[in-house]
């Protein structure tokens, strides 16, 4: 029957969370507020960790209203939750900032977002996007001689009776507590206190947490500040080499044109040399040809004139030998 309780609340607590509800206020005692300041001094106190994150809301056992007994139930059950708008004390009074919908204010005092705090000392609440959600925890009855409520417990728990055992062990007050003993709650101006160093904390981790991001930047900066010198001087260096790369081939192609350009004036020079050679044959030849032509003209005209000579000194060896035949010769010379 506790589990069914157990649960059944758990589900209102989370379908309330939902809707637009006011929840009622039991005035701040103050035992809830020394254990407000003993979780703020551990470093368990309300608001946001230092990653930005949101803790998850922590119910805490503090003595409260006892439940009737169940017969046949397990009477070992922690304690059953029950919301606290339904216990008739004062209610609270809270409303949404204009302009900032994640604040809430509770008794003028300025809440921030998923703060989570007790009114008294088993009523816990939390503000979640301008709404106030508490619940109040119930503890079941206790069957043992003596009990004690430890160090960040709301119910109390059996104690054991040996004298010899001291509960400064466990960092409680020798002096038992008594649920039912009135106790002062907290002024306005401690409570303002308390929100004021929470402020002053959180204030100090956003100062933290942008100086640590300021000085990733200029991690970040310097790197890529470091990455650019780099570069440039890689690329400064590579366009050197490029430069010299470029040189030498230049060099090497401006030798090659210059051996290129002299093989090309020895090839000229030489067929240059060959035409003269040829003209200079060829006139030889020419010559050697009219001179041969000019002895053998003019061994023809000596031929010539010879065989002319022949002619005329036959022909007037033929007219000398008419002449002896025709001539009468000596008187007695045909006896």
């Amino acid at each position: 029957m506790r589990w069914w309780l157990l649960g059944a609340g758990l589900g209102l607590l989370v379908v309330l969370t939902v809707p637009d509800v006011q929840a009622g206020r039991r005035p701040r005692d103050q035992e809830g507020g020394s254990r407000r300041a003993k979780r703020k001094r551990d470093g368990r106190g309300s608001g946001r960790t230092r990653e930005g994150r949101s803790r998850p809301l922590k119910i805490r056992l503090v003595p409260g209203p006892v439940l009737p007994e169940i017969p046949g139930q397990n009477q070992g059950h922690s304690g059953v939750l029950n919301f606290f708008r339904n216990v008739h004390e004062q209610q609270s009074s809270y409303s949404i900032i204009p302009g900032k919908p994640d604040r809430c204010v509770y008794r003028g005092l300025t809440m921030f977002d998923l703060a989570v705090w007790s009114p008294t000392p088993c009523v816990t609440c939390l503000c979640a996007e301008g709404r106030v959600v508490c619940d109040e925890i119930s503890c079941p009855t206790m069957h043992c001689l003596s009990t004690a409520t430890p160090a960040g417990r709301c119910c109390p728990v059996c104690m054991d009776p040996d004298p010899e055992l001291s509960l400064d062990l466990s960092g409680d007050s020798p002096v038992p507590s008594d649920p039912s003993k009135a106790v002062v709650p907290l002024t306005q101006e401690e409570i303002q206190r308390i929100l004021w160093r929470e402020e002053e904390e959180h204030r100090e981790e956003e100062e933290r947490l942008k100086k640590r991001d300021e000085a990733r930047k200029k991690r970040r900066k310097e790197r890529k500040e470091q990455e650019e010198k780099q570069r440039k001087l890689v690329e400064e260096k590579r366009r050197e080499e490029e430069e010299a790369l470029r040189l030498q081939v230049q060099k090497e192609e401006e030798e090659w044109r210059r051996q290129i350009e002299e093989a090309e004036e020895r090839r000229r020079q030489e067929e240059e040399r060959r035409l003269q050679e040829e003209e200079e044959r060829r006139e030889r030849e020419r010559e050697e040809r009219e001179k041969e032509r000019k002895i053998e003209e003019e061994r023809r005209r000596q031929e010539r004139e010879k065989l002319l000579e022949e002619e005329e000194q036959q022909k007037e060896a033929e007219e000398e030998e008419e002449e002896v035949w025709m001539s009468p010769g000596p008187p007695g010379e045909g006896l």
